[in-house]
């Protein structure tokens, strides 16, 4: 067998420029895993679970993925290894990055708290679906799915059923929230709810309201931002980013009160800072 420097292995597949980013990035991993000639597929796993945690771009952990392949792939050709620790391991390519300058501050969501239903019962109604939106950031899904029992008046909570996509949470109420939804469960919903209906959110005839009610009741309230679009899932993704980009929440309590599974689905939220980022980049590779 032809004995080849791990750049000419490289450098048969790939242009000059790949193959100096290829072997720039190996360089570092063997610098900083002295022991990574050995590696197995879970020592892999948990260098790439690190990574996901400093909030690099998925890209770049994929670009640093394929070199570390590409460096077994050339021990496995040297006959240096019978097996490839990685070969078969694949970051997934998220959804793009939410564009966060097209969300709303909240500032900007307050302004819906002071839009009003002709209807008194539904007014107080509107205004406790408003509540779970810019406090909790809660889905259309999740809303209709509350029950008045799901409300905990003693601990002043809420609690969120599991979905397939969201985990079931229990999480504060705010504080202006607690007697504006008791005041709509005792003197309002009382007089609309049919008998046999559970639901904390009904319609004018005492049915539970559905997806497609929770957004007719967002509709007219689109007049406040022309420029913008409207809906309960843009709000969700508004009140997330707030909580991420402002409050500068621990990712961990983001996903806690959002019900967010996955840690790469909340830092899709991110406002991306170029210039902090090269100087993460800059102060330690992200192998180490």
């Amino acid at each position: 067998m032809k004995k080849l420097s791990l750049r000419q292995y490289i450098r048969q597949y790939h242009t000059v420029k790949t193959t100096e980013s290829y072997l720039y990035s190996i360089e570092k991993f063997i610098e900083q895993h002295p022991g990574s000639e050995k590696y197995k597929y879970d020592d892999i796993v948990r260098l790439l679970e690190k990574l996901a945690y400093k909030n690099l771009t998925k890209d770049y952990r994929i670009r640093i993925l394929a070199s570390i392949k590409k460096y077994y792939d050339y021990l496995v050709f040297m006959g240096k290894r019978k097996d490839h620790p990685c070969r078969g391991l694949y970051i997934k390519r998220s959804k793009a990055q939410v564009q966060t300058h097209l969300l709303f501050t909240m500032e900007e969501l307050n302004m819906l708290k002071k839009r009003f239903n002709r209807y008194k019962y539904l007014d107080a109604r509107n205004q406790v679906i408003i509540s779970f939106l810019l406090f909790q950031a809660l889905t259309s899904e999740e809303l209709i799915s509350l029950d008045v029992s799901n409300i905990d008046f003693d601990n002043n909570t809420i609690y969120i059923k599991a979905s397939k996509k969201l985990h079931r949470r229990t999480i504060d109420l705010h504080p202006d929230q607690a007697e504006q939804i008791r005041n709509y469960i005792t003197e309002k919903r009382s007089k609309l709810a049919k008998e046999n209906v559970k639901n904390l959110l009904v319609t004018k005839s005492g049915d539970q309201m559905t997806v497609d009610g929770i957004h007719a009741m967002i509709e007219p309230m689109k007049e406040l931002f022309p420029d913008k679009v409207l809906n309960p899932k843009r709000i969700r993704q508004s009140v997330i980013s707030f909580w991420l980009n402002e409050r500068n929440l621990p990712l961990e309590d983001v996903m806690d009160l959002s019900g967010i599974k996955w840690p790469s689905s909340v830092l899709m939220y991110k406002r991306i800072d170029v210039k902090n980022q090269r100087a993460i980049i800059n102060r330690f590779h992200p192998l180490g």
